[in-house]
């Protein structure tokens, strides 16, 4: 979805009626969603403090604190993948996350402080995926499957017009969904345009789900 927005009124209309696990950076937006569950994403949490540490090499607070949360990470990946320990393994990880979070020697250092604070608002939340195999610790596939998106949104300065944002938009969300549903979008794009210029139904996105009814009278 484009929008000139990041408020919280756009994520509220793109994700209404959702009532899944939602993989997310830690943008407070993301939590003003009503009947939604999360899964923050662990990669923005060990890249902050990683980068803290390396710009404060001499701070021994911000080096300890990145260290013990990236093992307390690796061991959270380790045990998702062990489903008769991990509700076992969940509990001691949140303890000794907890632990982590403050811990006021190294609350000292201000920035890592503010992680801290950061991992108390979501203890619970970071260390849902853990107990459950069907959610992932990061939100990299969602970054990975926009980034060459974004780059080109960036390289040329985006849509020209409110128009083409929306159509880019729309095709976008129809090419990425068939193809990471393992369909081929030429036959789609086919089907549809047959349907729509013959009468019928459209193709379905999904495989598995039914056809979607016609919405507009055949044109000749």
């Amino acid at each position: 979805m484009a929008d000139r927005s990041r408020g919280q009124e756009v994520a509220q209309r793109l994700f209404k009626g959702f009532t899944g696990t939602l993989h997310s950076d830690f943008y407070s937006v993301y939590w003003t969603l009503a009947g939604v569950a999360h899964a923050p994403c662990w990669a923005h949490l060990c890249r902050t403090a990683r980068q803290i540490a390396e710009r404060q090499s001499e701070s021994e607070e911000a080096t300890t604190f990145h260290d013990r949360l990236s093992g307390l990470y690796g061991r959270g990946a380790a045990a998702q993948g062990r489903p008769a320990t991990a509700e076992r393994n969940a509990r001691a990880i949140r303890g000794d996350l907890k632990t982590l979070a403050t811990d006021a020697d190294l609350a000292a250092n201000a920035d890592v402080a503010r992680l801290q604070r950061r991992i108390v608002r979501h203890l619970p939340e970071l260390v849902t995926f853990i107990t459950n195999p069907d959610l992932e610790g990061t939100n990299n596939r969602a970054e990975r499957e926009f980034r060459p998106h974004a780059i080109g949104r960036h390289r040329s300065g985006g849509a020209r017009s409110d128009a083409g944002a929306k159509t880019y938009a729309i095709n976008l969300s129809v090419v990425r969904t068939v193809h990471l549903h393992g369909g081929d979008f030429t036959d789609t794009f086919r089907q549809a345009r047959i349907a729509f210029h013959e009468g019928g139904d459209f193709p379905t996105l999904f495989p598995g789900q039914p056809a979607m009814p016609a919405r507009s009278a055949p044109l000749h």
